[in-house]
């Protein structure tokens, strides 16, 4: 199952699957502040690539949390991996004179990513992107909240430009413990979007 939406002349398909078998460019991954990649997609991504991507991540680290470190992406067929800080024990410290909740802090970490990994595109000459529900496993951000925060976000930062972007957004049940309607916000949500971008082309005309 997959459904496809389009911001400007940009493509986003939402898809079920593993991330590991896209052939984009890029793929991001969640990791937290040390960069070891020890869980989830990043542990995935880790034993795809291999340790010298490990090695070439944690001479950036520790990193803070919402930001993005590109690696070189080892033995996958990916030009680069697009690493997003989604957990980092000492953020109640980061954000306390910024942020009011949890949610606050949530929002942030997938805007700010989402923002910067667009500006690495543009700079870096890239078309291809996968994306996975970015802060949904060990940092623990539900899924309805994930959901419209990617979709604000990726309208925000595909609104401003023309590129023609292809871009992926992998769901995956990696516990087995989901139902499918457990999904239905990321297609609401991209859904929503993508109306309202036609609806501002069409005023803007």
């Amino acid at each position: 199952m997959k459904k496809i939406y389009t911001i400007n002349n940009a493509t986003i398909t939402i898809k079920f699957g593993n991330i590991i078998d896209s052939n984009a460019e890029v793929i991001v991954s969640s990791d937290g502040s040390t960069l070891n990649m020890g869980g989830g997609i990043s542990k995935a991504i880790r034993e795809a690539a291999g340790w010298t991507i490990v090695t070439d991540a944690q001479k950036k680290a520790p990193a803070k949390i919402g930001d993005v470190v590109v690696t070189h992406a080892g033995d996958m067929r990916q030009k680069f991996i697009f690493h997003i800080i989604t957990i980092n024990k000492n953020w109640h410290h980061e954000f306390l004179e910024s942020t009011n909740s949890i949610y606050d802090i949530q929002q942030y970490i997938i805007n700010h990513a989402v923002k910067k990994i667009f500006r690495l595109m543009a700079a870096m000459e890239l078309k291809s992107i996968a994306f996975p529900a970015i802060g949904a496993g060990g940092a623990l951000i539900p899924y309805p909240k994930v959901a419209k925060c990617m979709a604000q976000a990726f309208a925000e930062a595909l609104s401003i430009t023309n590129k023609p972007y292809n871009i992926e957004l992998y769901l995956y049940d990696r516990f087995g413990k989901m139902e499918l309607w457990d999904f239905i916000p990321f297609f609401e949500a991209f859904a929503a979007v993508e109306q309202q971008n036609t609806e501002i082309n069409k005023s803007i005309k």
